[in-house]
């Protein structure tokens, strides 16, 4: 009885601590600021960097159908091996409310060891009162 216990709390250890075997993340608060590239820097464990972050709102006056409110982020593949790249980002108000969020990555191929890829993120159902936001929270991940 006890092996089994213990054979089956292994394995649900292992289940629990596979996903820190293969994939890296980062996951960190920023000061907001609009229509600025904000230079981050910030490093996987296994080798995606986090370069920079550019938000761009639609001003109060722009016409909401055309308007979009976006959020570009670069990312260089620092490793000797390919990876797929995971990204969200939260914007929050000085209240601490989510004023906006947006989520996207890789689609086809996967970032190539030593190059860089630029995301363009677009905020599609929570956006609104994006332009009020004050910091944003960013996490980059890569996946298999």
């Amino acid at each position: 009885m006890r092996r089994k216990t213990f054979l089956a709390m292994a394995l649900l250890a292992s289940m629990v601590l596979a996903p820190a075997a293969w994939a890296g993340l980062v996951s960190k608060t920023y000061e907001f600021r609009s229509d600025v590239f904000l230079e981050i820097g910030a490093v996987t464990s296994d080798g995606l960097r986090l370069d920079n972050v550019r938000f761009q709102m639609p001003s109060a006056t722009a016409v909401r159908t055309a308007a979009e409110a976006t959020v570009t982020v670069s990312i260089t593949n620092t490793s000797d091996t390919a990876k797929r790249v995971g990204m969200g980002i939260a914007l929050f108000d000085d209240g601490g409310r989510m004023v906006g969020v947006v989520a996207g990555g890789t689609k086809l191929m996967p970032l190539k060891p030593g190059n860089q890829k630029t995301y363009k993120l677009i905020f599609e159902h929570v956006y609104v009162e994006a332009p009020r936001a004050t910091t944003f929270q960013i996490s980059v991940e890569s996946k298999p």
